[in-house]
This record gives C-alpha cells, structure tokens and sequence, in this order.
C-alpha cells in the first residue's frame, strides 16, 4: 500500500521492546523491517511513517519514531533522559530470483542482514544473520509463513539462537503466530514460544493508519 502511514501506540510487549517490531521475519516489510528481517526494505510501499509511546515499560517512558521511503528507512527511540537509541537500513529486491536482501545498522553496533524468498502470494521465507561488532555475538534466524487463503490468514514460525558461539550450551528458540484479518480491518493476533509466552492482540487498520 502506497503511502501508508503507521501510528502505533504501545503499552507493553511480550516478545519484543521495540517499537516497530512485527510477528515473524518472515513478514516483515514495512516498519517492522527495521527491526526484524532487513530484507523487508527491498519491498517500494512509498513513504511509511511511525510513532510509538511507552509510558511504562521497564519503568522509563519511551517514543520512538520510524520513517521509511521505498528501500531506505530509520528509527529513533528516545527516553525520558535524553538517551536515545537508532538504526538505519536498505533493501534491495532481485526480481528473477524472487529473493529481497536487507541490512540494518544500530546504535548498539548490530549490523543485520536479511533475505526473503517469496515465490509466490502464499509463501515467504526469512532467513537473517544479526553480529554485535563489540560483543562479537552472532544469531542466526529461520523464519516462514504460510496463506492458504490469501491475506486474511497468516501461519507463521521463526526458529533462532541469539548466539552461535554457545550453541552446545543452549537450544534453538520458537515462535509461532497466527494473524487473522476480518472484513471490517480488524486483525487478531495470537502467539506463543518456546518459554511457554502466549501474545494477543488487536490491530485496526485502513489504507493509511495502523493502530
């Protein structure tokens, strides 16, 4: 959707403490691309724009602000004491092979790359590689998503480790989210990990403003 403009408002989040943040990497290309699968970016939806207020999470108040335009976008999350945290990022699209390519850079020094593969209107893969330049920290990411009856319903299954590095001492983590779209613009959102999480949740959206 063409110059689509997101306003999020947030007050808690069970898997994620980031402003734009979506269910899987494997459907994420707006906002939440930034912040989850790069390669999201490579898909042109215009100009996408995006608040986000926190007023207790981790006892600090937050905003963050997103901005995206075609395959170029940034975030700002600022607190109450002036700190402020950011990331920009690119996509690219290579339409013979139907595969998108994203990176990402933060403030905290991760730098993420990010591929999707979407053969068709039913079907997306994720795959991502996020490294910390100081902590030397790698995680990898496999995602999918699955509608079987086109947009109104979303299947959808990450599978990750946060760090490589120690992966004979832990196991790859899950989530897995079901996104169902009603006529009246209506989404139920509904999710569950591996640390036994339950996510639910309500999104009203039009053609231009998310909530």
């Amino acid at each position: 959707m063409k110059n689509l403009i997101y306003f999020i408002t947030i007050f808690g989040l069970a898997f994620s403490n980031n402003y734009f943040s979506g269910l899987s990497h494997a459907t994420s290309d707006n906002l939440d691309a930034l912040s989850m699968n790069p390669a999201g970016m490579g898909l042109d939806r215009g100009m996408q724009f995006g608040i986000g207020i926190d007023n207790d999470y981790l006892d600090s108040k937050k905003v963050g602000v997103g901005l995206k335009i075609k395959n170029y976008g940034g975030s700002l999350i600022v607190d109450e004491k002036g700190n402020y945290d950011y990331v920009f990022g690119s996509g690219s699209y290579f339409s013979n092979a139907n595969i998108y390519f994203g990176n990402t850079f933060s403030s905290n020094k991760d730098v993420v790359i990010g591929l999707l593969y979407r053969p068709n209107k039913w079907f997306s893969s994720g795959l991502t590689h996020n490294y910390n330049i100081d902590s030397e920290i790698h995680g990898l990411r496999l995602s999918s998503a699955f509608r079987p009856i086109g947009n109104r319903l979303t299947f959808s299954i990450d599978i990750f480790h946060e760090d490589l590095s120690k992966i004979k001492d832990s196991d790859f983590e899950y989530s897995a989210n079901i996104d169902v779209k009603t006529m009246n613009g209506i989404h139920i959102i509904a999710g569950y990990n591996n640390n036994e999480e339950v996510q639910l949740g309500l999104s009203f959206n039009n053609s231009n403003l998310n909530i």
